[in-house]
């Protein structure tokens, strides 16, 4: 049998998971009520030059523009570009006026801060949709993460020295967690909009310990589910 590989970019979860353990895994439990609006758009084809800037590094910005458009695809929202390449424009040049956002292709210091990225994320809500989604910095852990998804939240996820995405931010929107059928023994997968594949991608939990500490729940209590 094939197996997966360690910076593998995962379409398939059963596949990968049948690939990294003692299978035949299937679904057990899931969790998804954002994937009919998410959007796959990606930091290079999609956003790698908007308005004649080319731009470098930029997963942070496209994880803020797929977190704009999947809210106010799901809500009513009046606000924001009328194209998601102008609300793109918008969010990374204000991340540039701002500091939070290095538009550089090289150098000790490019992309987005982790630290800043909460800030970033409700100004941009407030002042391009209008909302005011409660924002919150959590440590990362299975239970924290499915807790989060759970209660219907979006995650910004930040990722360092991951195998598949080294340093890089990402949407999360659902998760599946699979059991084998001869061992009784589970695997979680985080599912994302990971800003290099125009389609779903998964980021296995197995891999996350020191990988993924941190990140940022995004929630709607005010607008109707």
């Amino acid at each position: 049998m094939k197996q997966a590989k360690p910076g593998e970019k995962i379409a398939d979860p059963i596949a990968h998971a049948n690939r990294r353990g003692t299978g035949p895994y299937a679904p057990v439990r899931e969790r998804d009520c954002w994937g009919e609006y998410a959007p796959h758009y990606t930091a290079v084809s999609r956003f790698g030059q908007v308005d004649g800037v080319r731009w470098y590094n930029n997963c942070g910005p496209t994880a803020l523009t797929n977190l704009l458009v999947m809210a106010r695809r799901r809500y009513p929202l009046p606000g924001g570009p009328d194209s998601d390449q102008a609300l793109y424009a918008r969010i990374a040049r204000y991340g540039v006026r701002h500091l939070i956002y290095v538009n550089r292709e090289k150098g000790p210091v490019r992309g987005t801060s982790d630290l800043r990225a909460g800030t970033w994320l409700r100004r941009m809500f407030r002042q391009l949709l209008g909302i005011r989604p409660a924002v919150r910095f959590r440590r990362a852990s299975r239970e924290a993460l499915l807790s989060s998804l759970d209660r219907g939240a979006l995650l910004y996820l930040m990722l360092r020295r991951h195998p598949a995405y080294k340093d890089h931010h990402l949407v999360g929107y659902g998760y599946v967690v699979l059991e084998s059928a001869s061992t009784g023994q589970t695997r979680t997968y985080l599912k994302v909009s990971d800003g290099h594949n125009p389609q779903t991608r998964y980021l296995d939990l197995e891999d996350y310990r020191g990988r993924l500490r941190f990140y940022y729940e995004i929630t709607f209590p005010d607008l109707p589910a």
